[in-house]
C-alpha cells in the first residue's frame, strides 16, 4: 500500500502528461460513526450542503475516508 500527499499525486500526475482538474475529500464531516443524523431529511440536506463547502479545503483532506482526483491528459 502506498499513501500520497495530494501535492505528491499531483506531481506524478503532471509527470505522467495529466493535469489536475480537481481533488476533493470524502466525506469529511459524516463519518459511520454518525450516520444517525442523516435520518432526518432537512439535516441530511444541511450536512450535504456543508460537506460540498469544505470537500475541496486541502484543510480537510486528512478528515475523509476517501480522497478524489479527477485529471485529464494534457494535449
Amino acid at each position: 500500500m502506498k499513501m500520497f500527499e495530494p501535492d505528491e499525486l499531483a506531481s506524478l500526475l503532471r509527470r505522467a502528461g495529466c493535469e489536475v482538474a480537481s481533488m476533493i475529500a470524502k466525506t469529511v464531516l459524516v463519518q459511520r460513526s454518525n450516520e444517525a443524523w442523516l435520518e432526518e431529511p432537512a439535516r441530511a440536506r444541511e450536512l450535504l450542503a456543508a460537506e460540498e463547502r469544505v470537500h475541496g479545503d486541502r484543510a480537510y483532506f486528512g478528515l475523509a475516508g476517501h480522497f478524489q482526483v479527477a485529471a485529464r491528459r494534457s494535449a
